[in-house]
């Protein structure tokens, strides 16, 4: 997970309030990374056309 608390610590704090990062995972990962992220951001999850949780996405709220 050293990549996306990278991603976390580096890109997060340049996406202003409202703005959305989305993220490819591998699977069982995606609940770890929605950890990661869950104090800046409003996560969820998107399936892929298997219906494996594929992707985090994150919306950025305010004063994060």
């Amino acid at each position: 997970y050293v990549f996306y608390n990278a991603i976390r610590h580096i890109w997060l704090d340049k996406l202003k309030t409202g703005g959305m990062i989305a993220i490819e995972c591998g699977e069982g990962q995606s609940g770890r990374i929605c950890e990661i992220f869950g104090d800046m951001c409003n996560c969820d999850c998107v399936k892929d056309i298997y219906g494996a949780d594929r992707f985090v996405r994150g919306i950025k709220f305010t004063g994060g």
